[in-house]
């Protein structure tokens, strides 16, 4: 019986040893795991970073590219007011100019505006002619 004893004893201590030996395999095969996955970890994440990085750069660009556009917009912006103010006082003085041209070959500024002799276009006095002109900026 004591050799019974004595035998059962080894074989659960052999058992215990063997579950404990299985049990450090396991260990040792998840620690390995767990290292692979936290290496495979820290390569994504350094292969997102780098994607984050140029994703900011093509941002950064686009958003330089859109400041200048803003920036050349308001420009422009800017110039519209001089621009419609010289075309106001532009274009009716070449208009009249030219009409006074087409009708008795001279400018109005140097002859005063050009009345006609028609019937049609005689409707209008030389001193409403003039008043028109004056208003456009034409002397």
């Amino acid at each position: 019986e004591a050799l019974a004893s004595a035998q059962r004893r080894r074989e659960a201590e052999a058992g215990t040893a063997e579950r404990r030996a299985e049990r450090e395999a396991k260990g040792w095969a998840v620690e390995r795991e767990a290292s692979q996955l936290e290496l495979e970890a820290a390569v994504h994440g350094a292969e997102a970073a780098e994607l984050l990085a140029e994703l900011a750069q093509d941002v950064a660009a686009e958003a330089r590219k859109a400041l200048f556009r803003l920036d050349r917009l308001r420009e422009l912006q800017s110039e519209v007011p001089a621009l419609e103010g010289h075309l106001k006082k532009t274009i009716p003085r070449t208009v009249a100019a030219e009409i006074a041209v087409s009708h008795d070959g001279a400018h109005w500024a140097d002859v005063g505006p050009w009345c006609p002799d028609s019937e049609s276009q005689a409707r209008l006095s030389c001193a409403a002619r003039r008043r028109r002109a004056a208003r456009h900026g034409v002397r």
